[in-house]
């Protein structure tokens, strides 16, 4: 876009939300969709009470079976691994294929609590000093029934194994295994007898559960004891748990086919999954999977469909339904920050200039289509994120993030407010120049919808005239990982991810803003000593008012410091065929976990043809 056509835009504030929709795209190849602000936004509007369909317990009618079909990037459906503890494997297939020792304890129409629960583990008890955690594991676990393990059952040698060879070579090994760093809580796992293990932990930490139960890529997932052996089983390429489900075909950029694994049932007393298979396919194309998705051919818009294009595509398939998810809308963008010597970030003004460039309350009208939405009835709403997005961890983060725009945030809450002079003056003064180059650099195996949300922050970069961004778009597994997000801030410019959360506020705060943390970007750890010590001290306090009063603490410090900046979460709405029942009865219902407790009826369209 040209500077002059900026001009007209800046003169006509109800004319920005368009423009900068329109103008995000460009250079980007992902389409930003012209139901953003189209001009018939009230034509053919349904009434809010029939648009918006209700969360509503419907086990009663529970049908088993069924093939979930789901669309994929390639490299999300053809990862570089299998390895569930490797950085390069994808997490929709550790979800599906293995499972952690422990796990978000899951509530039936109400908001999870944040408390964890066993998924292989029947009972756990620590000692009275809180270093010795001892576990009584699940008995009837089945591997999946695949050649070399064939169903047989997991026992404490498996568990014991797994922990060897994840603090052995975990990718995320430096946040959990004392081997691999003296900060990192667990120091080993030992077999008692074949359903006990017994975890010696360094120092007491509320971390150490929720560690063990972090079901993200590269951490401590349960895998057979024959993979000790690569050449018996390589899990890279042949993946076994006992998940929900199996791999049973995969063909490279096309598909995988996954079987629902009959040994997961003694892990869950609800006899986990409903559906008898999954058919993940290879769509990197935004455009055709939102053609077969209103064909039929997908039936659950996760990551399928943006939310600018689901009113759109709900009056054009009257069939669709409209549901709210029960949290705060993820896909939260996070901007990381260099700390090269030559990096203009290595100064908190460059960074506070950033974060005050950046309009929240517009671009959550644009992440989150909100007037739109609320044009047809359904109400929106959108919240300033801090060092915490409400939206993480489930949602279930809300009580322990301080609103910005409240009276108890403090002075520091005003680099969240959008100011384009003062964010000048700021720039002027650390590096003594107008406007700055940056390079930003992203990954290309995100969603649709995150790289929308980038469009969205790099307009509002080149519009504030004060930042110009040279993209950088690089391979996720072969550059993304190695290259720049394992290397703690060892470069230049910027880079905008998804934001990334553990299943505790407390440890997901260490893990983005302490220096031994698997998400630290923050180059020099005594550059900030602050956020050291706060981080680590909510992990040895076990007093949840306490560990929440530092939280406080903790993002009060960071509004100032912008180490990782945050921007807008807002309410999520998912559109879904009839068919695709049990939407948001068991929560948390996030991510690929949901297809362990949906189900499909068959006397539904698409399955159930007109």
């Amino acid at each position: 876009m040209s500077a002059s056509y900026w001009d007209k835009v800046l003169q006509n504030r109800l004319s920005r939300r368009r423009a900068l929709a329109a103008s995000g795209a460009v250079g980007l190849g992902t389409a930003i969709l012209s139901a953003c602000g189209g001009g018939d936004e009230g034509d053919g509007e349904k009434e809010a009470a029939g648009l918006l369909s209700p969360i509503k317990d419907d086990t009663k009618d529970l049908k088993r079976g069924g093939t979930w079909i789901q669309a994929g990037t390639s490299a999300q459906v053809t990862p570089v691994s299998f390895d569930p503890m490797q950085s390069g494997a994808h997490v929709a297939y550790s979800w599906w294929i293995y499972n952690t020792l422990f796990g978000l304890k899951q509530t039936r129409m109400a908001n999870p609590t944040g408390e964890f629960e066993g998924v292989l583990v029947e009972s756990s008890e620590w000692t009275a000093d809180h270093l010795t955690l001892t576990l009584k594991l699940k008995p009837g676990v089945l591997f999946a029934p695949k050649p070399p393990v064939n169903g047989r059952e997991m026992d404490a040698d498996d568990v014991v194994f797994s922990w060897k060879r994840f603090a052995a070579s975990g990718a995320a090994r430096a946040s959990v295994s004392y081997e691999a760093n003296p900060k990192a809580p667990v120091v080993g796992m030992t077999k008692i007898d074949k359903y006990t293990v017994q975890v010696k932990v360094n120092a007491p930490s509320i971390a150490v559960i929720p560690l063990l139960g972090n079901a993200f890529t590269s951490q401590f997932w349960v895998v057979p004891k024959e993979a000790e052996n690569a050449g018996t089983l390589d899990l890279k390429t042949n993946p076994i748990g006992t998940g929900p489900f199996y791999l049973a075909s995969h063909t490279p950029s096309v598909s995988a086919k996954l079987q629902r694994n009959p040994g997961f049932k003694a892990a869950d007393k609800r006899d986990l999954p409903y559906f008898d298979a999954i058919d993940y396919r290879d769509m990197p194309e935004y455009a055709a999977t939102l053609s077969q998705f209103k064909a039929g051919n997908i039936y659950d818009s996760f990551f399928s469909v943006q939310s600018q294009d689901m009113l759109p595509t709900a009056k054009d398939v009257p069939d669709l339904e409209l549901w709210e998810t029960p949290a705060l809308g993820g896909g939260t963008v996070r901007a990381l920050f260099g700390r090269n010597p030559d990096s203009a970030f290595k100064d908190e003004r460059v960074r506070q200039a950033y974060s005050m460039i950046i309009d929240r309350d517009f671009y959550g009208e644009l992440a989150f289509n909100k007037k739109d939405f609320e044009a047809a009835g359904v109400p929106v709403n959108t919240v300033w994120e801090t060092a915490l997005s409400p939206s993480a961890g489930s949602g279930g983060f809300g009580a322990w993030v301080l609103d910005p725009k409240g009276k108890d945030f403090g002075e520091n809450a005003k680099y969240y407010k959008y100011n384009v002079q003062d964010a000048k003056a700021l720039l002027k003064a650390a590096t003594g120049q107008e406007s700055i180059d940056v390079d930003v650099t992203y990954s290309l195996a995100f969603a649709p919808v995150l790289y929308t949300r980038i469009n969205f922050i790099l307009a509002m970069m080149r519009e504030s005239g004060l930042f110009r961004p040279t993209i950088k778009e690089i391979q996720f597994a072969t550059e993304w990982n190695p290259k720049f997000r394992l290397n703690k801030g060892v470069f230049t410019g910027m880079g905008l991810t998804l934001d990334l959360a553990d299943p505790d506020p407390a440890l997901t705060l260490f893990s983005n803003y302490n220096s031994q943390g698997q998400y630290y970007f923050g180059g020099d750890p005594l550059s900030d000593p602050t956020i050291e010590d706060m981080t680590l001290k909510m992990l040895q306090e076990f007093d949840t008012k306490k560990r929440m009063g530092l939280a406080f603490e903790l993002q009060k410090h960071e509004a100032k410091m912008q180490h990782r900046t945050l921007t807008t979460a807002g309410s999520g709405f998912r559109l879904s065929w009839p068919a695709h029942r049990g939407r948001g009865v068991w929560r948390p219902d996030y991510d690929f976990h949901y297809l362990w407790t949906h189900w499909l009826d068959p006397a539904r369209p698409p399955l159930k043809k007109a």
